[in-house]
């Protein structure tokens, strides 16, 4: 089968089901973008490599240390070729945590800051060296554009509870205390963002987030709440490469530029 385009998908959360949570969430904000879109025409593809998914945990995507740069520097490697195909056209999209809330992410959040001078800068050097060596560095920001972060605020249960619908019968299958809370999320979704360690706010803890992220995800109610699923979203519609791709899955007359 041939896609029109390829995804990748790395993120730092080391839970067996999180490749399939962020990859979820992913393809619920390209249909919330497009309600047309159609996932079976894009190829998601998760880290395989063991060793450079070591790399994307946290202790490591944002270390300095110098026992860490070949790991990062191969990494980066790695980031910049897929960022360079043409056929098929391809994006990754990294998730990483903000760790800090939502209102608090310009005083006190460091992990933004860190990726784009640690690891898109590496990844930016990579790139630019190879399209100098081919002559055409004017490529450069085109290229730079399809690798896009993912960033929720405090944590992706910031977005995965999002779903409170669901999440109300998941907590009445575990305790049932937890009503009002939801309450109060219901009444002010942007709240979610200002909870440091959500999970553990909720009895739900980490157990659910690939049933949440599933069916019945509200996205449009999560970008409406203003917060860090609406910054995630805005940033890709920002990418007219994106855009163009997207649109391409369904509209077979239509010639992504």
């Amino acid at each position: 089968m041939t896609y029109d385009f390829e995804a990748h998908v790395l993120t730092e959360d080391s839970a067996s089901e999180a490749q399939e949570v962020v990859e979820t969430l992913l393809k619920k904000m390209f249909l919330f973008m497009d309600g047309r879109f159609q996932s079976h025409r894009v190829d998601f593809r998760p880290l395989g490599e063991a060793r450079l998914k070591i790399a994307t945990l946290p202790s490591l995507w944002n270390s300095s240390e110098a026992a860490h740069e070949a790991v990062l520097r191969d990494l980066g490697q790695y980031i910049a070729t897929q960022l360079l195909r043409s056929e098929p056209v391809t994006f990754v999209f990294f998730h990483f945590d903000g760790d800090s809330k939502w209102s608090e992410r310009l005083a006190s959040g460091i992990n933004a800051p860190r990726f784009e001078s640690r690891v898109r800068t590496r990844i930016r050097n990579f790139v630019r060296g190879i399209l100098s060596k081919r002559g055409e560095e004017d490529r450069l920001e085109q290229v730079m554009k399809r690798l896009r972060p993912l960033v929720p605020y405090y944590c992706v249960e910031s977005w995965t509870y999002q779903n409170l619908d669901r999440a109300r019968a998941l907590c009445e299958q575990h305790c049932g205390e937890h009503a009002d809370l939801l309450d109060k999320w219901g009444h002010d979704r942007a709240s979610v963002d200002e909870v440091e360690q959500p999970w553990a706010a909720l009895c739900l803890g980490k157990l659910h987030n690939l049933d949440l992220a599933g069916a019945g995800f509200p996205a449009g109610e999560a970008y409406g709440a203003g917060a860090s699923y609406w910054a995630a979203v805005e940033s890709l519609q920002e990418c007219d490469q994106l855009l163009e791709r997207i649109r391409a899955t369904w509209d077979r007359d239509y010639s992504a530029g």
